[in-house]
């Protein structure tokens, strides 16, 4: 993730700031972009910048109503996107809302790896 440029954190922390959903499911943390149609380029140069996230899609939303498209990263992948956008610059580009459900997120990524460290290790 240290790959990315310093643009392309600040884009993709303009997207999160606007259209991110940052969640923690059953411990684990989950960052995503719902989009209609003719967003689509959007998750996919999400999808494009962040190895090992995901896109799905298109999904049907009823006659006359555009497809969407859902782009998220979990897990382990998490872990080079958050330390970027975490960076001290790169969290004054987001509001204060913004910066709360990241710090969620964050906090969620680091108690499951810390979970998952102490139950590796051999009693």
């Amino acid at each position: 993730m240290s790959s990315l440029t310093d643009i392309e954190v600040a884009w993709i922390v303009g997207v999160l700031a606007c259209n991110g959903s940052f969640t923690v499911d059953a411990g684990q943390p989950i960052v995503s972009v719902q989009v209609i149609d003719r967003r689509h380029g959007t998750v996919a140069r999400l999808h494009s910048l962040v190895p090992g996230s995901r896109l799905h899609g298109p999904y049907e939303r009823g006659r006359g109503r555009p497809r969407s498209w859902i782009w998220r990263v979990n897990g382990g992948r998490l872990r080079g996107l958050l330390e970027r956008l975490n960076e001290p610059w790169a969290l004054e580009l987001g509001d204060d809302h913004y910066r709360r459900r990241l710090a969620r997120v964050t906090a969620a990524f680091e108690a499951r790896h810390r979970a998952l460290t102490v139950a590796a290790v051999p009693a």
